[in-house]
């Protein structure tokens, strides 16, 4: 048997997905602990030396450690610190 999925199903399911995506961010920022020996997108930039679009190329190769919070990008200190030597 085939089901349709309707307008309202979408939207339904959206409006679901944005308050668990919500929940777990809120957990997360008031969760210091998660993001312990994580620096923002600034103070990485400040260790490395670098630009925001150096830094930016530097996540999409995966050349250091982070975690996205939201639209917040953190870095993982150590990373930095193992990427500056």
């Amino acid at each position: 048997m085939t089901e349709v999925i309707t307008k309202a199903d979408l939207e339904i399911f959206k409006e679901e997905l944005r308050k668990e995506l919500l929940q777990e961010i809120n957990q997360v920022l008031s969760s210091p602990e998660k993001l312990k020996g994580f620096v923002n997108a600034t103070e990485a930039r400040n260790i490395l030396g670098i630009h925001r679009t150096t830094l930016m190329r530097y996540r999409s190769k995966k050349l250091v450690s982070f975690k996205k919070v939201g639209k917040s990008f953190y870095y993982d200190k150590k990373s930095l610190m193992e990427l500056n030597n």
